[in-house]
């Protein structure tokens, strides 16, 4: 299931050298795809960028497009699995 979504970014997205520029739109676009573990959430996010250059400190302002793949795990597909941290549905919600 494709989606399509717009959110402002936040404050506080970055290091001290470069970041999201706070009130930019993320724009991004995800397939949803519902698989025996879970759901498999695919897609891109684009995103403004600033800071510094950091060999000349130069100022820098650019759009990057970040892909993704995660696996959202039912709940009861978690249990005795290795990794404490995979993520987890909570009912209908990602």
């Amino acid at each position: 299931m494709p989606v399509e979504l717009a959110e402002l970014a936040p404050d506080g997205w970055g290091n001290a050298v470069i970041g999201v520029i706070q009130g930019s739109i993320i724009a991004v676009d995800l397939t949803l795809e519902s698989v025996v573990e879970g759901v498999l959430v695919q897609g891109t996010a684009e995103v403004q960028v600033a800071g510094q250059c950091g060999r000349c400190l130069d100022p820098v302002e650019r759009t990057m497009s970040v892909r993704f793949d995660e696996l959202f795990r039912y709940a009861d597909q978690i249990e005795g699995a290795d990794d404490e941290d995979l993520p987890v549905l909570e009912g209908e919600l990602l």
